[in-house]
């Protein structure tokens, strides 16, 4: 239930600041969720990933449509891949690696300073 949760508020999170600020304001917002949500490892991980590259590439996927731009095949053809869905693609994947590893880190950084339970029994030591 964490990964749905951490997923769409990813999603939302990346759509909000990034009207406003660049992709490290959204990677940093994506941290802060993850220490702030503390979902384990594999939600925080591949939520903040899909969170972030659903976002990305809906939000390519609007300005193409809505402007009828051809600019995404401008730019296929400037970095020979001559296909605007190989750039959504590559935009999809930047944002993905983006979004995980933000998620983890913020999830990291809440598990980093969490208070250890004492005087657990770990064996003959």
């Amino acid at each position: 239930m964490k990964f749905i949760a951490f997923l769409v508020l990813s999603f939302v999170v990346v759509l909000l600041v990034n009207g406003a600020t660049s992709y490290i304001g959204a990677m940093i917002a994506l941290a802060l969720l993850g220490a702030l949500m503390h979902p384990g490892s594999f939600a925080a991980f591949f939520g903040g990933g899909f969170g972030m590259a659903l976002a990305w590439t809906s939000l390519a996927l609007f300005l193409k449509f809505s402007t009828g731009s051809d600019l995404p095949e401008k730019m296929g053809e400037l970095f020979g891949v001559n296909s605007a869905m190989a750039i959504l693609l590559i935009t999809a994947v930047i944002g993905f690696v983006l979004g995980a590893f933000s998620g983890l880190s913020g999830h990291l950084f809440w598990k980093m300073f969490r208070k250890k339970p004492k005087n657990i029994y770990r064996g003959n030591l």
